[in-house]
């Protein structure tokens, strides 16, 4: 879980295992069950780079030296 000050509220994210291990492009699979199986909430984002980003910020615990 990840901890975020932002204007001067605590704000509490989560980062979905699957948004790590996965892309938007399953979206657009033409297997209706496979695609479906895909959808979560947030969206998974068809950006390649933000895998990289999230698990960079988790392993730096960046999110935890913005707290207020």
């Amino acid at each position: 879980m990840m901890v975020l000050c932002v204007l001067g509220k605590v704000v509490y994210g989560e980062v979905l295992p699957v948004a790590v291990a996965a892309d938007g492009s399953h979206y657009f699979n033409k297997c209706w069950r496979h695609a479906s199986g895909h959808v979560v909430s947030p969206p998974l984002r068809l950006d390649q780079l933000t895998a990289d980003h999230l698990l960079h910020l988790l392993s730096k615990s960046v999110a935890c030296q913005f707290c207020c």
